[in-house]
């Protein structure tokens, strides 16, 4: 019999006949889709039970008796039901059969409210809901049974014995027996307190449990894969084809920031091309789903798109219906661990790792801006981006090179009488253009600032450090000063030597003369005799 969400039910049990032979009957109450069954200490033969009209249908007394406690029950259980409507207390399943068979009405209990919560929760699965979400408050209801019957030996707990004991009991429990972090253990915390709110605001309960309880979630670093990390794995190739396969599913991640359950769902619906020619993803985020501006618009880069061409004709793909043959998260988690070891990388993969290391590596440390990472990450505002995104050593040190410069020439310009033409100047847009251009020639780690700097003589540097007066400033202006002072003492040298040079060169050419002339005379005799013997000779 129903009446709008509430159902009654009678029905036999076939499979839990009892030893006359007979089946037992049972009670099932059902309100707003939960339901609760007891048996009502009747029985019946099998072959007697007419379930269309929940009756029996034999003619002996006892029959007759079964089907008129059938019909006591029905209506007592109609009269209940409109007395607790018409006096606005919840109607339950678990209080119709409390107050049908005569028990004390000791009041709500919080597992069965929990119970409730989750049933509710598991049909809005993809509409409010994700899937994990749900799973995850069935396991808080599932450790928090744990906890009452640990602790109070007891099924379940009365609302109104719900206090903070309880929850500082279950922060416990959580954190020894299932050995979750600080996090972790504040994600239960939210399901239990959703609950335990849920029961304030229809006044099941009078005192919230949580009052003058706190938690604070603990600042974690995120891993991700730096560049020269990420291009190990790029380059690797592995003998076995499951490793291959996970290692080109985690770097289809790492390049489009997909999560691991958007990229197993991945179709060739959600691939499009713009007007340009280039591809890109689009794609609803599978966790909030019934959201607004939670879609995911990802350019597809070259490595993505071998990545989706390789898998293209891959019978997994075939079978059912996605773009790549993606396994299970826990296969997934578990091969990467391997291939971590194969290419020495000394971080904890894991197929999250790849969305970090997008929002990082691949976007932010190629000066993406914040908005657009949180566009293409499918994010609903900015302050979710900014638990992914890292601020890189490169881009801190970027910006204080930038800093560096501007504060050197504010002081500068604080003092500026001091600097005259012939102590310093300004580098024109051009010179200082041809200056990095030179530069680039240098170590990759040197940084340029992109303010116009100045260019200083010795007198201006000795100038700086009347200006400039931390320590660093000073200690760098004195070595500079020093090696103006090296510079003249060498090209002090280089004269004296120039001149002990040009005396030598004279003195010697004075005596190479001398010797010129004696060899001349020499050889003018010489040719003088052998004349005068060749005239004899004749």
């Amino acid at each position: 019999m129903k009446n709008e969400n509430f159902s009654i039910l009678f029905f036999i049990a076939k499979k839990r006949l009892l030893k006359n032979g007979e089946a037992p009957v049972y009670l099932r109450i059902t309100v707003n889709g939960v339901c609760d069954e007891t048996r009502i200490k009747r029985s019946v033969p099998v072959n007697l039970w007419n379930q269309a009209k929940e009756c029996s249908r034999g003619k002996d007394r006892n029959s007759l008796e079964l089907n008129e406690y059938i019909r006591s029950l029905n209506l007592k259980l109609l009269t209940i039901h409109k007395e607790l409507t018409l006096n606005n207390v919840p109607v339950t399943s678990k209080l119709l059969l409390s107050k049908l068979f005569g028990k004390e009405d000791e009041g709500m209990k919080l597992l069965d409210i929990f119970k409730e919560h989750n049933e509710k929760c598991r049909k809005l699965i993809d509409i409010d809901y994700a899937d994990i979400t749900v799973r995850r408050y069935d396991n808080c209801l599932k450790y928090l049974g744990e906890v009452i019957k640990l602790k109070y030996d007891k099924d379940d707990l009365l609302l109104k014995d719900v206090n903070g004991e309880l929850i500082r009991e279950f922060e416990f429990y959580m954190k020894t027996e299932k050995a979750c972090k600080q996090n972790t253990v504040i994600r239960y915390m939210k399901c239990l307190k959703k609950v335990t709110n849920l029961a304030l605001a229809n006044e099941w309960m009078t005192k919230d449990p949580f009052a003058g309880i706190k938690f604070k979630e603990e600042n974690t670093t995120k891993e991700f894969l730096e560049k020269e990390e990420l291009e190990i794995l790029i380059k690797k190739e592995f003998e076995l084809e499951r490793l291959n396969l996970v290692k080109d599913v985690f770097l289809f991640c790492c390049f489009t920031g997909l999560a691991f359950v958007d990229v197993s769902e991945l179709k060739a619906e959600h691939i499009f091309k713009d007007n340009s020619g280039s591809m890109w993803i689009r794609k609803d985020r599978h966790k909030i789903r019934n959201r607004a501006n939670c879609t995911c618009n990802i350019p597809l880069l070259d490595i993505p798109l071998q990545i989706l061409e390789k898998y293209s004709n891959h019978p997994l793909c075939s079978f059912k219906g996605t773009l790549l043959p993606v396994s299970s998260n826990q296969k997934m988690n578990s091969y990467l661990k391997e291939i971590a070891d194969f290419c020495g990388i000394k971080k904890h993969l894991s197929t999250h790792v790849a969305r970090y290391t997008f929002a990082t590596t691949v976007t932010l440390a190629n000066k993406v801006s914040l908005e657009n990472v949180s566009k293409m990450l499918g994010h609903t505002s900015t302050r979710m981006t900014q638990h992914y995104a890292r601020v890189l050593d490169h881009s801190i040190m970027d910006d204080m090179n930038k800093v560096k410069t501007k504060v050197l020439k504010q002081a500068v310009k604080r003092n500026i009488k001091r600097f005259p033409s012939d102590f310093m100047i300004e580098l024109t847009k051009n010179e200082w253009v041809e200056l990095v251009t030179i530069c680039d020639q240098l170590p990759e780690t040197i940084k340029h600032s992109y303010i116009l700097p100045y260019a200083f003589t010795e007198q201006g540097v000795a100038m700086l450090s009347t200006v400039l007066r931390s320590e660093t400033a000073i200690e760098i202006n004195i070595s500079i000063m020093r090696a103006f002072v090296a510079l003249r003492q060498y090209a002090l040298g280089y004269a004296e030597l120039n001149r002990k040079l040009e005396s030598f060169m004279i003195e010697t050419n004075m005596q190479f003369n001398d010797i010129y002339q004696a060899l001349t005379e020499l050889a003018s005799k010489k040719r003088k005799k052998e004349y005068l013997t060749k005239l004899l000779a004749t």
